[in-house]
């Protein structure tokens, strides 16, 4: 059975992060994804405004410390600004906050013009921006990893504005728009921008 948190996430998959940003273009999207979900939807609507929206943005885009801070803040703001109860701010804040999942991870080469190759290694829920990984990219966001439940596997948001190039290990290739999900393969190479920087996935665990 869909829940909203699984329609906040297809939400998110269709039009972007940025659909965080603007309440009534959310709200209009979830009512069309799921117009069983009266309660939940009535609740967000109540508790949502574009303040506490650009906290969640910064919650899905943030690594693991970064989202601690930004929980707090939502939090905070919820407390202070609008009122809202413990209880009521953990049920609505649940509703786009997963539990960060450590005993899962991706290790990655970043190779990027003029720059030494270096590898990192990221968990589920941690997400990148441009200049975090090449000083050749914007500053803004670049990709999210996530872990799907159902596939177990870990995969990859593409949350930047350019459409990247995915080689995968048998040399097959394909394009990822922006706000697309892929799930990860060792031996997979992305192309963020030809000749500018790549990702290769080194292993996916």
């Amino acid at each position: 059975m869909i829940t909203i948190q699984d329609t906040i996430k297809k939400a998110i998959s269709i039009k972007g992060l940025e659909i965080l940003l603007d309440k009534k273009k959310l709200c209009l999207l979830l009512e069309d994804l799921s117009p069983t979900l009266k309660e939940e939807r009535e609740f967000i609507e109540k508790i949502y405004d574009d303040s506490v929206g650009k906290i969640i943005y910064h919650i899905y885009l943030a690594n693991n410390e970064q989202k601690k801070e930004y929980l707090r803040d939502a939090h905070t703001y919820l407390e202070e600004k609008r009122g809202y109860n413990e209880k009521w701010r953990q049920k609505f804040l649940g509703y786009f906050t997963t539990e960060i999942k450590t005993n899962h991870k991706v290790s990655l080469r970043i190779l990027s013009q003029g720059e030494d190759r270096r590898n990192v290694d990221i968990f589920p829920g941690e997400a990148r921006s441009g200049l975090e990984i090449s000083k050749n990219l914007w500053d803004g966001p670049l990709f999210r990893i996530c872990y799907n439940e159902n596939l177990k596997k870990a995969e990859i948001e593409n949350t930047s504005f350019k459409i990247w190039t995915i080689i995968f290990p048998n040399f097959e290739k394909k394009e990822l728009e922006p706000g697309g999900i892929l799930a990860l393969e060792k031996d997979m190479m992305i192309r963020i921008v030809p000749r500018v920087a790549q990702l290769n996935v080194i292993d996916v665990e």
